[in-house]
């Protein structure tokens, strides 16, 4: 599990067990498959996140550090549309309020 900050102040939390660098992209890899990569350049900042933190996480945010699902960012998208603010979003997904802002900007939607 990592935290991955980006140089226009977004943060990213991504669900992976390895990291690597290649042709100036940072790669993040769960069980041999990638699943996320970032312009290396545009990386401000990279957290390893303990078990802990995302148990802590969860207490409070039951869907927290998950992966996002196609009928999630749909819904999302219709949520936004709908006038939610980034609270409402939040309790409605059980997420993190940081991966509501990051998921709205990755799609578009701030």
């Amino acid at each position: 599990m990592f935290r991955i900050e980006m140089s226009d102040g977004t943060t990213d939390e991504v669900v992976a067990d390895r990291i690597t660098f290649d042709e100036g992209r940072t790669w993040f890899w769960s069980d041999g498959v990638a699943i996320a990569s970032r312009p290396t350049a545009e990386i401000t900042g990279v957290t390893a996140m303990h078990e802990h933190a995302v148990d802590a996480a969860r207490e409070t945010h039951a869907r927290a550090f998950e992966r996002w699902t196609d009928e999630e960012d749909e819904r999302l998208r219709k949520a936004r549309a709908d006038g939610l603010t980034r609270v409402q979003l939040s309790e409605l997904f059980e997420r993190q309020p940081s991966a509501i802002r990051s998921r709205l900007d990755r799609l578009g939607l701030e």
